[in-house]
């Protein structure tokens, strides 16, 4: 909750789709967010206007991804509700494949994980 709370405020979903992937980068599988609690998350990201809600695009795709996995993957049917709401969006196909079909970043979103700036409202820690 304190995840969602954080997003609203921000008006920013970046982090939250980092936080609910079920892909993780540098981290081993059973650490990723039940799919109860991610599915949950995803539902509120499915409620919000896109256009405005910085980053909930790939936020939902990130949540959704399918890792062929039974333990990390969320609902098949969420799962195709995302899918079809990245496509009226317009998102970029590659958000959609990692959705529909288990596969790695593409590299422009690899980047966009990995870059320097940090999301909105993400700080690091200290003084």
């Amino acid at each position: 909750e304190l995840f969602l709370e954080r997003a609203r405020k921000l008006g920013s979903y970046w982090p939250l789709g980092r936080a609910g992937a079920r892909a993780l980068l540098r981290a081993e599988p059973s650490l990723v967010v039940p799919p109860q609690i991610a599915e949950r998350w995803l539902q509120h990201v499915l409620g919000l206007d896109w256009d405005k809600a910085d980053g909930a695009a790939f936020a939902a795709a990130s949540i959704a991804r399918l890792t062929g996995d039974p333990a990390r993957d969320i609902d098949s049917g969420l799962r195709a509700q995302v899918a079809d709401r990245l496509a009226k969006a317009k998102a970029p196909a590659t958000w959609i494949d990692m959705v529909v079909r288990p596969s790695d970043l593409a590299e422009g979103d690899l980047r966009r994980v990995l870059g320097d700036a940090l999301p909105a409202g993400l700080r690091l820690g200290g003084g």
